[in-house]
């Protein structure tokens, strides 16, 4: 996932630079109710062309075909009957691994656009799926022209917009004010606290729950981009306040937050700090460490143009 924000990411940078003389565009599809649609033998056969074992795919062919519910009315059980909460919630991820959220770059050409409707006309008659052109958008790069970007958008049907705001849960084309790009990981952190806050915990399992659940909610955004340091200093304050905080109110602070940063073993509580663990994530997956991932054969191996697909002929 994070090979793909990254990717998303550097392409939109290509897009947006005003020295590309080439136009170019980026498309972000969005799929109507993909688990309602889905073409679940297609969705199987990907499962295996990916390497998946056959025992797993089977058990997830199981829980997709298989599943059927018992209510409980006016204290009697019912008979069983088929249901689809667990085939929506499983459904759904399976769509959204192959499909949704998805993100296509490629050069601005009429020839480009055709092969891309007819494409995405193919992509749904295989899959099952819907293309949703009411949330689905493409943002140009500033080289293409007023006149083909209306010819463009009666080719696809689809809005313009000017900012392809997030990819996989994570920003990818940054507004000037970096610190605002980064603003919902404070309030997911925020959220997240303010959900606990009618349960009585005791310090020790505060402490599960910051390690746990508050510091990986950043970890994937962590792992691909620089936090400012406005912002993780912020989380910081809020996880500390949490912790110190007592049903009377805000409570005692009784040790600085550097100290609760520290190791256990130097006195510390094992609080990691966001800044230092967004540096060592960024290190592990610094990519001329790693020549494996997928960003650093397309970004620095490659002598192509990333937009730059197929044979040479």
């Amino acid at each position: 996932m994070e090979d793909n924000i990254l990717l998303s990411h550097e392409l939109t940078h290509v897009i947006s630079s005003t020295r590309i003389k080439d136009p170019m565009a980026a498309l972000k599809i969005d799929m109507s109710k993909a688990y309602d649609r889905v073409n679940w033998i297609f969705i199987l056969k990907i499962l295996k062309a990916y390497g998946f074992l056959d025992k797993w795919v089977q058990w997830v062919e199981q829980c997709i075909t298989t599943v059927s519910y018992k209510s409980l009315v006016n204290r009697r059980v019912t008979e069983s009957f088929k249901g689809d909460k667990i085939y929506e919630a499983l459904s759904f991820h399976l769509s959204f691994f192959l499909a949704d959220d998805a993100m296509i770059f490629f050069k601005a050409t009429t020839s480009s656009y055709d092969h891309l409707a007819g494409l995405l006309r193919r992509f749904e008659e295989v899959l099952g799926q819907q293309l949703n052109l009411q949330k689905s958008f493409i943002r140009y790069s500033p080289s293409t022209s007023t006149q083909d970007r209306q010819c463009f958008k009666n080719i696809l049907k689809m809005d313009q917009k000017d900012n392809l705001g997030t990819h996989l849960g994570s920003p990818i084309d940054f507004t000037s004010r970096r610190a605002d790009n980064f603003r919902f990981l404070v309030d997911k952190v925020a959220n997240r606290i303010l959900q606990w806050s009618s349960i009585r915990l005791s310090q020790s399992a505060k402490l599960v729950f910051i390690n746990s659940v508050l510091i990986s909610i950043s970890s994937h955004v962590m792992k691909c981009f620089k936090l400012p340091a406005s912002t993780t200093n912020v989380i910081d304050s809020i996880i500390a306040r949490f912790f110190w905080a007592s049903t009377r109110g805000k409570g005692m602070h009784w040790v600085k937050k550097d100290i609760l940063h520290l190791p256990k073993g130097m006195g510390g509580l094992g609080i990691r700090a966001m800044g230092t663990l967004n540096e060592a994530m960024l290190f592990k997956q610094r990519m001329h460490c790693n020549p494996q991932l997928l960003a650093f054969r397309v970004l620095y191996q490659s002598e192509e143009s990333p937009l730059t697909t197929g044979q040479k002929g």
